[in-house]
């Protein structure tokens, strides 16, 4: 498929053609790599990480980012357009992946808030950034169609695999970013339109799928829930369900192990488990 973006009534406002290819009709058959990685933030920081993406950008075919994405939150303290200007600028250093494949976020905790002064102290940049708001406006994935709620919860299907990525931040019990965020400097969280309607999305999401046709399930969220000095919180929420439902492997980031991921999946059927 091919596309532009722009307004068509000028086209200089237009932007060059790219293309990307979706997904194949033939589940069964379906062979592909997925690249994922976490808290990669902009600048010098994420340059090695860009270098391998740019790098193996013909050995996969879309991408998974496990949440701090940018980390605008963290840049240039007193500089009241830092924040949007810093996801300005990775969106354009992301470009050569986002414009031709696939780029699936989920949220982390550096996607919350505005921690500039400014935001601190003036509170229509406070109220405006609070939340994860700007990381809600900016992207846009699938949870409309599969029940979740914005950017925090969702799933989608690819090949013979059902991914599901997770909210680690907020909306279960002793959630790190519940009503405030872990810096108690404003206000988080709370996304659940009904009480304890993220963890029930999460045992209907799983329950639902067909494993004959999709046998792989595979999730994701930003924090750990093994070998991090607070996982224990999010393991008591979500640790059963993912036992429950067999999935078969569990993503995560935010203690900065690994740069990048590429995991391929080639076989239609699991294999059998030869232990537990």
């Amino acid at each position: 498929d091919y596309y532009k973006c722009g307004d068509d009534s000028d086209m200089t406002l237009m932007s060059k053609e790219f293309s990307f290819v979706t997904e194949p009709e033939d589940i069964s058959k379906t062979s592909f790599t997925v690249a994922v990685w976490g808290d990669m933030g902009q600048g010098e920081c994420s340059n090695g990480t860009r270098t391998q993406l740019a790098k193996k950008y013909g050995e996969y075919d879309w991408a998974w980012h496990r949440g701090d994405i940018a980390y605008q939150d963290d840049w240039l303290f007193f500089d009241k357009a830092a924040y949007e200007g810093v996801l300005d600028d990775y969106m354009a250093s992301m470009e050569f992946i986002t414009a031709t494949k696939p780029y699936m976020v989920l949220p982390g905790n550096h996607e919350v808030d505005c921690h500039s002064m400014f935001c601190i102290l003036d509170s229509t940049y406070r109220n405006a950034l609070r939340n994860f708001t700007a990381y809600n406006a900016r992207w846009r994935m699938p949870s409309e169609e599969t029940g979740g709620v914005m950017n925090m919860w969702y799933s989608f299907n690819y090949g013979p695999a059902h991914f599901v990525s997770m909210d680690a931040e907020t909306d279960f019990p002793g959630a790190y970013e519940n009503v405030h965020d872990e810096f108690f400097l404003l206000d988080s969280g709370l996304f659940n339109p009904t009480p304890n309607a993220y963890l029930e999305w999460l045992e209907r999401d799983l329950r639902g799928v067909n494993r004959t046709q999709r046998p792989w399930l595979i999730a994701a969220g930003h924090r750990p829930m093994y070998l991090y000095e607070n996982a224990t919180v999010l393991r008591a929420a979500v640790e059963d369900l993912l036992v429950k439902y067999d999935v078969d492997l569990y993503l995560s980031g935010h203690i900065h192990r690994y740069y990048l991921s590429l995991i391929h999946i080639s076989e239609p059927t699991r294999p059998e488990r030869i232990a537990d």
